[in-house]
């Protein structure tokens, strides 16, 4: 119970966004939720070895490259500050969570999207916090309660949650799936939106499909939709979605670039990146994150540490297709896929509500859509050994 009440917690304060009520230490309150959950998870929950000693691998090479950087302004306080958010992200992909906490995660993240808007609406009501956002290319963007960037990532976890709930508790989900898509195209976010909509397509044909008549009416029906969307998002947002802009992440991508240059193999130290942005970058690009984890982490552990951290990070997935053919499914594959696609372009791992996308995929491993046909709409949820 403590454990989905944890888990309920740390979303109620990413949604709420305790910065804009003016409230102090939001960002550790919410990395402490997250990490409490994940203890809680951890000591209540059964483990997966194979995952424990591949994050254990992780947190190692992290505190390694620290050890041997070069880099003279490494603080360990920043690297064990740094390093507690990480472990917090980590975590839940060390546990096997049972039936009744998968459907309420699934469940808790598929209508986050739709409290963070609503609870946006009664704070630009209020005054505290404008519901819109017009970013450098004049485009209004929604970002409800938090950021447009926080809308896209959270659409992004919610939109594949709901698609999930259509499959594994009620059918009805998908009009859920729908006003996600929507809150995502409205936010004006496109990697989340292209990442949600790849996955909700492939677990839609995989999952919703039986017959070719089917599956032909629905994809006139979603390219209709498509059509129909575009010209009702008006010239603006259409336009930011055609737009091969990179929002000003190339300024940040080569000022990063330049000093990981300078610190190749080993890093500055997991935490630093935001030390090293130049003044007259950060203001030019309105941001001081990375938007890409692959260079933000090559830059804090050096190729060397981030080569070793991706590559524990990415066999934990391809354990489970060898081990069991469950997981060998196109919905498996693409859910994976979409996160680390999502990574060049956006802080994932450290956004904490992302990696849920990587726990959809360990915990509703699709079975074959047969195993599914005669069950009510209400299925019992499959863990995930």
């Amino acid at each position: 119970m403590i454990t989905r009440w944890l888990f309920s917690m740390h979303l109620v304060i990413w949604v709420l966004n305790p910065r804009v009520l003016g409230l102090a230490g939001a960002n550790q309150l919410h990395k402490s939720t997250l990490f409490a959950f994940g203890v809680a998870a951890l000591l209540s929950r059964p483990k997966r070895p194979f995952a424990v000693f591949c994050v254990s691998m992780m947190v190692a090479t992290t505190f390694v490259c620290a050890l041997l950087s070069d880099f003279n302004h490494l603080s360990y306080s920043r690297y064990f500050l740094s390093l507690f958010s990480l472990v917090a992200v980590l975590i839940p992909l060390m546990v096997v969570f049972d039936r009744k906490d998968y459907r309420f995660i699934i469940l808790n993240l598929a209508w986050a999207p739709v409290g963070c808007i609503a609870l946006g609406m009664v704070y630009n009501v209020l005054g505290i916090h404008p519901v819109w956002y017009v970013d450098f290319l004049g485009v209004q963007r929604l970002q409800g309660s938090v950021i447009p960037a926080g809308v896209g990532s959270l659409g992004y976890v919610g939109t594949i949650a709901a698609m999930t709930a259509s499959v594994f508790v009620d059918r009805r989900y998908l009009g859920l799936v729908g006003v996600n898509l929507i809150i995502l195209v409205l936010s004006a976010a496109r990697m989340p939106f292209a990442m949600a909509a790849l996955v909700c397509l492939v677990m839609f044909y995989q999952f919703h499909t039986k017959r070719i008549i089917t599956v032909s009416l629905a994809s006139i029906a979603l390219m209709l939709l498509a059509f129909v969307a575009y010209l009702i998002l008006g010239e603006r947002i259409a336009a930011r979605f055609e737009s091969e802009s990179s929002s000003g992440r190339d300024l940040i991508w080569g000022a990063l670039q330049a000093v990981l240059d300078m610190y190749p193999m080993f890093g500055i130290g997991l935490g630093h990146q935001t030390v090293v942005i130049p003044e007259n970058v950060a203001e030019r690009a309105a941001t001081i994150a990375a938007h890409n984890e692959y260079l933000r982490l090559a830059l804090e552990i050096g190729y060397v540490g981030a080569y070793a951290f991706f590559f524990f990070l990415i066999v934990i997935f391809l354990r489970l297709m060898y081990q069991a053919s469950k997981y060998r499914t196109p919905a498996f594959v693409v859910m994976v896929a979409s996160f680390f696609i999502y990574c060049f372009t956006d802080n994932v791992i450290s956004s904490n509500t992302s990696v849920f996308v990587l726990v959809l995929a360990m915990a509703f491993a699709p079975q074959p859509r047969q195993s599914y046909a005669m069950m009510p709409k209400t299925t019992q949820l499959r863990t995930a050994s």
